[in-house]
């Protein structure tokens, strides 16, 4: 029977490269899981998450015209909400007033400083109508 998109099925990784795993599939035919579809957080090395020989849920997510499989792990998995800011909301907002605040003292004194500048540099530098 041959495999069709939005099928999961259950497989064997055959083969652990940088860029993804290869699954054989319970028809025989082998399918490709990218490195961005094995877990929903970021993978740095594929090697720590998956390994040769393992039996995973997947999903097929595609099928090219020259017959390659496109597989999803992360696809069949629960989608886990990510975590929340255990942060109070107006702690946020007091911590983005007060840099504000000294973001514009700093600019004023900034600004004085260059109009002093200026004003130092005598009547015949900026003259120029």
């Amino acid at each position: 029977m041959p495999v069709e998109v939005g099928q999961v099925l259950k497989g064997k990784v055959t083969g652990v490269k940088k860029f993804g795993a290869f699954i054989k599939l319970p028809d025989g035919s082998t399918g490709l899981c990218h490195i961005s579809e094995i877990s929903q957080s970021f993978i740095k090395d594929i090697e720590t998450h998956i390994e040769v020989n393992q039996e995973v849920n997947v999903k097929v997510i595609g099928i090219g015209k020259d017959g390659k499989v496109n597989l999803s792990i992360k696809q069949t998995e629960e989608r886990v909400a990510p975590p929340q800011s255990r942060a109070p909301r107006r702690e946020t907002v007091k911590d983005f007033d007060s840099l504000v605040s000294d973001f514009l003292k700093t600019s004023d004194e900034k600004l004085k400083t260059i109009k002093n500048n200026k004003s130092r540099r005598g009547n015949g530098y900026n003259s120029r109508k």
